[in-house]
């Protein structure tokens, strides 16, 4: 029995929060919140649930913090990991801040507004409240916000900052970058100082070899204003996976086939972190690896949303069976597989006596409600994309000819808990 002297709990991590809304959460017959309750009324397992609520599993996908935020009617940006003060009163909060704007410079003023505009974006809202609210498929990420901006001009700050990163990568000093870009050292300068034209950008891009069509287009459509910054804009993230998020991101429907990896819309982190590390041969340090994964948590947000595209997965065979994550880690995975199939999600696994075999290892073809499809071949290193309808139509075929071959979707979430049944014979296995 607790008496007035403990300290309250400390709701630091999704795990205590989880485990706090259990200890507070009664039945109707008074009796608390079981594990067992929550796993019948959001569709989770039990042991998804009890992984979150231990901290064994400590970056849940959102897809399933989401069921378990409206089963126990909190924000999921609370139970997410967000502030304390989410909890309390917003209109108590806008009061006090008010009063505390009180005798402040005006330069702390126009610090504060810039901050509040970054706000307002990760919010998903508008510039100010007579704007539109921002659609939360192109919101931009403070963990992926871009560095330094400038005051009026943010997209061309991101823009200078990426046409910097790629002289380093090419090695140029602002002399050479200059003279190989017949716009001089000045000119180069500028740019990289947010100050560039289209045209000096466009140069640039020529001289650093950017030469693929879609790839130099997110980069000028940023220059000329097109569109606001978003996530994917962040000049640390390579360009042609900058490139691949933007195409994802104004798709109505994704077809997918992968023959290594869980796509990454359908990845856990623990499992995004692992093939962040398969996928390198330099040794990356932690740090880029874990970019790389929360990058893959981000892309994830796409699927959210009334507005979301479809996905259609097939996963070939042997991707289940490599063993990227072990343990909790890989049941976690199998989990959030198996919890997609209830969604807006069509997936489907290719078996080893499939008796069809695509040409390429990986794909991906986008489509949109009002232009030509648009097709992203995973190579090794980097995606391909190829804007060539008749490639993109002979993919298609090929994506049918696997669907028609591989285990049906209404039988894909069977074959899915058997399989996990399989690895953890000793763990709860109810799936409704």
């Amino acid at each position: 029995m607790g008496t007035k002297d403990e300290p309250p709990p400390r709701l630091d991590t999704i795990a205590t929060r989880l485990t706090h809304l259990f200890e507070t959460h009664r039945r109707p017959d008074g009796k608390k919140v079981q594990i067992g309750d929550a796993a019948r009324a959001t569709g989770l397992s039990r042991y998804t649930i009890s992984l979150i609520k231990s901290g064994k599993n400590p970056n849940p996908q959102m897809m399933t913090l989401r069921p378990l935020a409206a089963f126990f009617g909190v924000e999921l940006g609370w139970l997410a990991g967000g502030p304390p003060e989410q909890l309390a009163s917003g209109e108590h909060l806008r009061a006090q801040i008010f009063g505390d704007l009180v005798g402040l410079s005006d330069y702390v003023l126009r610090t504060i507004a810039d901050l509040t505009r970054i706000a307002r974006r990760a919010e998903h809202l508008g510039t100010s409240t007579h704007d539109v609210a921002v659609s939360r498929r192109t919101s931009l990420s403070p963990q992926f916000a871009p560095g330094p901006t400038y005051p009026g001009a943010p997209s061309q700050a991101i823009v200078g900052r990426r046409l910097s990163l790629l002289r380093e990568a090419q090695a140029l000093s602002l002399d050479d970058a200059g003279e190989q870009s017949g716009i001089g050292r000045s000119a180069v300068e500028a740019v990289e100082a947010g100050e560039g034209t289209a045209e000096v950008v466009e140069a640039l891009l020529t001289a650093y070899g950017v030469s693929v069509p879609c790839q130099r287009d997110s980069v000028m459509r940023l220059a000329r204003g097109e569109h606001e910054p978003q996530w994917w804009d962040a000049p640390e993230i390579p360009l042609w996976f900058s490139t691949t998020a933007r195409l994802e991101a104004g798709a109505q429907m994704i077809y997918t086939y992968q023959a290594h990896f869980v796509p990454a819309l359908l990845q856990t982190y623990q499992y995004a972190l692992a093939a962040c590390r398969a996928c390198r041969y330099d040794d990356p340090s932690q740090a880029r690896l874990q970019f790389g994964a929360r990058a893959a948590m981000q892309r994830q947000r796409l699927l959210e949303g009334e507005d979301a595209p479809r996905l259609w997965a097939i996963l070939d065979e042997s991707v289940l069976h490599r063993q990227l994550v072990a343990g909790d880690e890989r049941i976690d995975q199998l989990d959030a597989l198996i919890a997609a199939t209830k969604g807006r999600v069509t997936l489907q696994i290719a078996p080893y006596d499939c008796q069809f075999v695509p040409r390429e290892a990986s794909f991906t073809l986008y489509r949109y409600a009002d232009a030509p499809d648009v097709l992203c071949v995973h190579r090794f290193d980097r995606d391909e994309i190829i804007s060539d309808q008749s490639e993109a139509d002979a993919y298609h075929q090929t994506f049918v000819a696997l669907g028609v071959s591989a285990i049906p979707p209404e039988e894909t979430r069977d074959f899915l808990i058997e399989f996990r049944s399989g690895l953890s014979l000793d763990q709860p296995k109810e799936f409704d």
